[in-house]
């Protein structure tokens, strides 16, 4: 078990330069012990000048708030004593980190030392799909509370969580991901080989280790495919009334209109005689559903898949967002659909596999390797050996 102590800080600050005068005007400390927070630490800080409107606007705190408080000289002290033999984290440890180092050293106490955590680094590496990396925003993607943004407690404490999932995500990758994290791990900004170290000693002593294929010692997760030998009996609907019916179904506010349900019939007969057909369809009269449910219906008929080609990304990715789960809904099927795109799309896992074989790595490129390891656990649309 981990038994060391993580500080979780963030501060706020009148700016970026504690050497051109910039001060602390609040600091917040959160402890996580044996893999729950324990205690908090929070203090606004006096910074004996105005904070710069924009930080008032930023951060919500005033200098009504701080007039009372403490200097950071008169609390350095006691910072410094809860921070030593601890494991220093904060999102974004360049800047909290080395502000408060430098504070320390203006107070002439002694500096922290040990390990450090960026839950920047961290969180890029163990939830490589998010869009963004900001703390609001991995917040409200991992439903971790963070009722104000900006504010060192409320802040700190969201850190802490995140820490946390980071922590808890760690035990569920299989361990043979672990070790090729463990062994890129050395090579990044902050310490978080220890924290690869200790996921691989506790799935090492545990029995529900994560299981995958592997790809020459490359764990992923598989792909459902579907059943091909499976034959649905579904009819296509020859009269309009029956189409209208069916189109109701998924569409609660459809329209009637003769020249989307000829289109349908058009498709229908095409692919029932196996022949080609040209058509010129008009804008708004929903042609996506008109060939995707005759398409769907063939298939379950004959059991065999039918393939649609889109000109962009953009349709298909509607096509199977929205229109799939209609069509499902309109058939009251679970048809199955699959997505291939361009091979610029997919990874090579022949190629990965060589790639893993590099050891004169830069930062970057050692940074990208594992998150494509992790992003390889959870992704699901497929991958290419060749």
């Amino acid at each position: 078990m981990d038994n060391r102590t993580y500080a979780v800080v963030d501060l706020e600050t009148t700016g970026h330069s504690p050497s051109k005068g910039d001060r602390i005007i609040q600091i917040a400390i959160v402890f996580i012990e044996n893999g729950i927070i324990s205690r908090k630490y929070a203090r606004f800080v006096n910074p004996e000048r105005e904070i710069p409107l924009f930080i008032q606007q930023l951060t919500s705190i005033t200098d009504n708030e701080v007039i009372s408080a403490p200097t950071f000289e008169e609390i350095a002290q006691e910072v410094s004593d809860l921070l030593q033999g601890t494991v220093f984290v904060a999102h974004n440890t360049d800047f909290d980190l080395s502000f408060l180092q430098s504070e320390f050293k203006r107070c002439k106490v002694a500096t922290w030392s040990g390990k450090k955590i960026d839950t920047v680094e961290l969180s890029k590496i163990l939830f490589p799909s998010s869009s963004s990396y900001r703390l609001q925003d991995l917040a409200e993607e991992l439903d971790i509370p963070l009722s104000t943004a900006h504010r060192a407690d409320d802040d700190a404490e969201a850190t802490a969580h995140l820490l946390l999932a980071a922590l808890s995500k760690l035990q569920t990758l299989p361990e043979e991901t672990l070790n090729l994290l463990h062994r890129r791990s050395f090579s990044l900004r902050s310490d978080i080989s220890s924290l690869f170290y200790e996921a691989l000693k506790s799935v090492r002593q545990g029995s529900n280790a994560t299981k995958l294929p592997m790809f020459r010692g490359i764990p992923y997760r598989d792909v459902n495919k579907p059943l091909s030998s499976v034959t649905v009996r579904t009819t296509f609907p020859i009269k309009d009334d029956e189409k209208v019916q069916l189109l109701k179904k998924g569409y609660p506010s459809f329209e009637y209109r003769k020249s989307q349900l000829s289109f349908m019939d058009t498709v229908w007969e095409a692919l029932q005689s196996n022949k080609e057909v040209i058509t010129e369809v008009p804008t708004g009269i929903g042609k996506t559903v008109s060939y995707l449910l005759p398409a769907v219906i063939h298939s379950l008929q004959t059991g065999k898949p039918v393939v649609i080609s889109t000109f962009t990304n953009h349709l298909v990715d509607k096509i199977l967002e929205d229109e799939v789960k209609r069509i499902r809904k309109i058939l009251d099927i679970d048809c199955t659909a699959t997505v291939l795109k361009g091979k610029e799309q997919y990874i090579s896992f022949g190629k990965f596999e060589e790639l893993l074989r590099i050891t004169d790595e830069s930062y970057d490129e050692t940074f990208t390797i594992m998150q494509v390891l992790v992003w390889l656990t959870e992704t699901v649309p497929g991958m290419s050996t060749n």
